[in-house]
């Protein structure tokens, strides 16, 4: 035999004696994918402004930075539960963060003793004070209020009679109250000395939102307010007067939306239009929420948010696992029905 062939015939010998070493060795190659999601509050009503309940996962479709994500499941959030079966069951098979049950609301009031105001504010705060006989056992409010600092006025709680008293005029007479009447508090989340220097609306907003992000849920900011930003006249012609939102403004907005806060914004103001209301459109508008004015229909605009407060969906949406902190994703949600109308906030932030 030559050489080349007894080095050939050493080599496959060497080669079949390590065959059985081989097929006994077990090589297990676990593959494990990790699913980030985004909870989305969403508020679905009909052509006359009434809340749609009877909406499942598969009525919803969502896209993330204009591509379609996949809802992994919906429940409702309100008072009353909706007609027909819940989805707990699918809710509770999810993994992950789930929603509390009840509603969380705060009522903001941007107190200013204005005439123009001032008269807005107490008719906003005698007929708002009739809404928490429609709150539930689990809702809880918390009222604060905004003049040159902000304050805790009464924290989150569910005694109706309590809050009765407080937003029927308490908070132009009655000293706050922070007393902790459960198991979630506005007061002791909220930064004492962020409070304090909140000096601007606008600061006041960013500290309310940066405790609200401390709160487990989704969250409901009704704001009783005149606006927001600094005024420009141009030429001294007050007709073409305009604001401009500066950084503060742009960073509360970024907190109440990571915080998962949708504020209704119900202008005090008494006239139709005026150059601060933008600040309150924009903020409403980007955290899913809606504006209106109190100044001639003040009914219309407490029915619209009787209908908005009373519930709505989360959605859990698949999202992608690669976005960068700090980042900012633009949502949209549509529903199947036919007329609706969806409100949902406008972004998240990774």
């Amino acid at each position: 035999m030559g050489t080349h062939q007894l080095r050939r015939g050493l080599c496959v010998a060497g080669a079949i004696a390590t065959l059985p070493a081989a097929a006994d060795a077990q090589v297990r190659v676990e593959e494990r994918v990790t699913v980030q999601r985004v909870l989305v509050d969403v508020r679905v009503t009909d052509r006359r402004g009434q809340p749609i309940r009877n909406l499942s996962t598969v009525d919803f479709s969502v896209d993330l930075d204009g591509r379609r994500a996949r809802v992994e499941w919906s429940q409702w959030i309100g008072a009353d539960p909706p007609p027909g079966l819940p989805e707990a069951a699918e809710v509770a098979a999810s993994p992950g963060v789930q929603p509390q049950p009840g509603r969380l609301i705060i009522f903001l009031f941007q107190k200013d003793l204005m005439p123009t105001r001032l008269e807005g504010m107490v008719r906003m705060m005698r007929d708002v004070s009739r809404y928490v006989e429609r709150m539930g056992p689990q809702d809880r409010a918390a009222v604060a209020v905004y003049e040159y600092r902000l304050r805790v006025w009464q924290d989150f709680t569910s005694d109706r009679d309590r809050l009765r008293r407080v937003l029927g005029g308490g908070i132009l007479h009655d000293p706050p109250s922070i007393e902790r009447t459960g198991d979630v508090s506005l007061s002791e989340k909220l930064d004492a000395k962020e409070a304090e220097k909140a000096y601007s609306p606008e600061l006041a907003l960013l500290a309310l939102g940066n405790a609200l992000n401390r709160i487990e849920g989704a969250k409901s900011l009704v704001l009783f307010g005149y606006g927001f930003g600094e005024l420009r006249v141009p030429f001294g012609d007050v007709r073409a007067s305009y604001a401009v939102q500066n950084e503060d403004y742009d960073r509360a907005q970024r907190a109440l939306v990571s915080s998962r806060t949708t504020v209704f914004a119900l202008d005090i103001t008494q006239a139709n239009h005026h150059s601060l209301e933008t600040g309150l459109m924009a903020i409403a508008d980007e955290t899913g929420g809606f504006y209106a004015s109190t100044f001639e229909l003040p009914q219309v605009a407490m029915n619209r948010l009787d209908a908005a407060l009373s519930g709505y969906y989360v959605l859990s949406v698949e999202k992608d696992t690669k976005g960068v902190a700090g980042t900012q994703h633009e949502i949209r949600v549509r529903v199947r029905t036919k007329g609706a109308t969806v409100l949902a906030r406008q972004y998240y932030v990774d």
